[in-house]
């Protein structure tokens, strides 16, 4: 298909989905439900493709190597000259640590696996999600191991079953999709299985475009389709993802594309979003790593900063594609010589990242800045469980109880001060009872009830063991205290209720836990959070400990404490009414990092931080070391 060729109204979804996906990661207010736009794309490219194929084989002239050469010139060059160009900015932009995930990631690109290392490197704790360079090639990763099942699928079976079969296979991929969405939402996400049924319905479309009724239909819905995708980033039904929203927005497509309406093929009238999807691909390639490099260097909040990274992927985008997509895709070179040309790119390709993204320290950076699960990973379930894992005796007189805020502090309790612990702790959960936080993923309602039924099973097992005498509270709060979050909670008859969240409701729910612990007979310890650090931070804190210098690492990645006192205002609120009001005991580990001019976060060399927030290993044992016993004056414990 050549330019000329190609529809207005395609290219005008094309434009749409890259202009959603581009502003919602932006985070451009209003767009936070850009991410549908890779649905719109998933039906586009199910439904060219299977035309593709599906005719070549009814005129018995399809040729395996001419479509996978065709998608190759499509596809490689401007892939490899992104590649090359992250790996590079990459070297300067990103700290350390970014460095090892980024390697891995250049590897799923260069693979078609991105989904996969994706999927490996999914968790709470792994290296913030926006500063991951290459994170949106999941989608192109999907979508290539989509081209190399259909082909083989059309051309081995008979062509009178093939509506038939797509259509099964597009059921059977969504009902997949919602079983695993349950048990395992990171995986409905990314996995081709998962997702193929948003590619199929492209794919069934395109064996009925030629169908009378459906084309008569398809015409009268066609303008009601294009309002629906209109609307479709600022409107959602608050269920998981891949689920209704995406089922609407993958038929509102495929209806647009069965009826080729004359409305939405005007060159003249669609101009400009018409023009954004001709650079559709070079676009989706290159505004993602200059935003993640972005997030991962300065502050990307203010909608200057926003303006400039969406003026650079623009610009990057028109280069790409006036100097390498459209030129290689046109240029008239065969098989035999893509076969070598395209493997050896990969191979540099791989070759480079590999030995360029290389740090000295690599594996010093990699213990340090571990992930900190406290015990052991496992002290995470859905439901606690008193396991050998995660008690450091048969009996201990002590739990520790909340969110990943909580398993930070672990290594300096049992290291630093030798405290005997139970841990009772899941991610992204703090120590509440019938309050979890709306995480906004996909999966938020999933989340949120495993979190309430996770704080209500721990808390059962504290009611029935006399033997624990003290509960150490700790969590993040942060996402409670601030009416920029949303608190999630359950009625009597299970039925979710979304409240935003308030500083006055942070408090009645410390005051809930707070008085029910007490009424056990149990002694309550609360540990705040440490001050939260930005990105520059983190990148200077790794840069140190990869680039140590003679002068004293201590005295630099300083914070103000003018600004974690502003920052941290209504934080600081819950805890004071936590000790005055409820008579909890409280620990404040800024006592120790912070002095009235700023906020350590390196001590004595260690680098106290892992992230934005929590602690590393190495950091929690040396900052324990430097706080008085944090159960000293508490009556259980003397």
């Amino acid at each position: 298909m050549s330019m000329s060729t190609i529809r207005v109204d395609i290219q005008v979804l094309r434009g749409l989905a890259v202009a959603f996906v581009v502003l919602e990661h932006l985070a451009i207010p209003g767009f936070q439900y850009g991410y549908l736009g890779v649905d719109i794309f998933f039906v586009i490219s199910g439904f060219l493709i299977t035309s593709i194929v599906s005719k070549g084989l009814a005129r018995d002239n399809f040729s395996f190597k001419q479509f996978y050469l065709r998608r190759a010139k499509r596809l490689l060059p401007a892939s490899f000259v992104t590649l090359l160009a992250t790996i590079i900015a990459a070297k300067f932009f990103l700290p350390p640590m970014q460095i090892e995930s980024m390697k891995q990631q250049v590897i799923g690109a260069l693979t078609f696996s991105t989904n996969f290392v994706l999927l490996s490197q999914a968790g709470y704790f792994d290296i913030e999600s926006a500063t991951k360079p290459l994170l949106h090639m999941w989608s192109l990763a999907v979508e290539e191991q989509f081209y190399f099942v259909v082909p083989a699928l059309l051309a081995f079976t008979p062509a009178k079953h093939w509506k038939k079969i797509l259509i099964v296979l597009a059921i059977a991929s969504f009902m997949g999709c919602l079983y695993l969405s349950a048990s395992n939402p990171s995986a409905a996400f990314y996995l081709l299985p998962t997702r193929a049924w948003e590619l199929l319905i492209g794919s069934v479309a395109s064996m009925v475009v030629h169908n009378g009724i459906v084309k008569s239909v398809s015409l009268k819905l066609a303008v009601p389709a294009f309002a629906v995708l209109l609307a479709s980033p600022f409107v959602n039904s608050g269920l998981s993802h891949p689920g209704l929203d995406a089922v609407v927005v993958c038929f509102a497509t495929a209806i647009i594309l069965l009826a080729n309406h004359r409305l939405l093929n005007g060159q003249a009238r669609m101009l400009f979003v018409n023009k954004l999807g001709d650079l559709s691909y070079s676009l989706y390639l290159v505004h993602w790593p200059i935003i993640a490099l972005a997030n991962a260097s300065i502050d990307t909040d203010s909608l200057v900063v926003k303006g400039a990274l969406l003026a650079a992927s623009l610009l990057s985008a028109i280069a790409l594609h006036r100097w390498i997509e459209e030129p290689f895709r046109k240029m008239p070179y065969g098989f035999k010589p893509s076969m070598v040309v395209f493997p050896a790119l990969t191979l540099a390709l791989f070759g480079l990242s590999h030995t360029f993204l290389k740090g000295q320290s690599a594996e010093k950076i990699n213990e340090l800045f571990a992930p900190n699960y406290g015990l052991d990973r496992s002290c995470g379930a859905n439901i606690y469980k008193d396991t050998e894992q995660c008690r450091t005796s048969a009996n201990p007189k002590i739990i520790v109880w909340g969110d990943s805020f909580a398993m930070h502090n672990i290594p300096g309790m049992l290291q630093s001060q030798k405290i005997d612990i139970r841990q009772a702790t899941r991610s992204a959960c703090a120590p509440f009872l019938n309050a979890a936080p709306n995480t906004k993923r996909s999966d938020f309602e999933v989340q949120a009830r495993q979190c309430v039924g996770f704080n209500d099973s721990a808390f059962k097992f504290i009611s029935e063991h006399p033997s624990i005498t003290t509960v150490i509270l700790a969590g993040s709060y942060g996402q409670y205290v601030q009416d920029t979050f949303e608190t999630i909670s359950f009625d009597g008859g299970g039925a979710m209720e979304i409240a935003k969240s308030t500083p006055e409701r942070a408090k009645q729910d410390m005051h809930n836990v707070v008085e029910k612990l007490k009424s056990l007979g149990k002694d309550v310890v609360i540990i705040s959070p440490p001050p939260r650090i930005d990105n520059a931070l983190v990148s200077c804190i790794q840069n140190e400990v990869a680039k140590p210098s003679f002068s004293d690492p201590s005295a630099k990645c300083m914070l103000a404490r003018s600004a974690f006192d502003r920052a941290n205002k209504k934080m600081n609120d819950l805890m004071k009414y936590a000790e005055t009001a409820l008579g909890a005991k409280v620990v404040y580990l800024s006592d120790v990092l912070c002095d009235e001019k700023a906020c350590k976060t390196i001590i004595d060399g260690v680098p106290i931080y892992r992230d934005n927030g929590h602690l590393s290993i190495t950091g929690s044992v040396k900052l324990y070391q430097k706080m008085p016993n944090i159960l000293a004056g508490v009556k259980g414990n003397t």
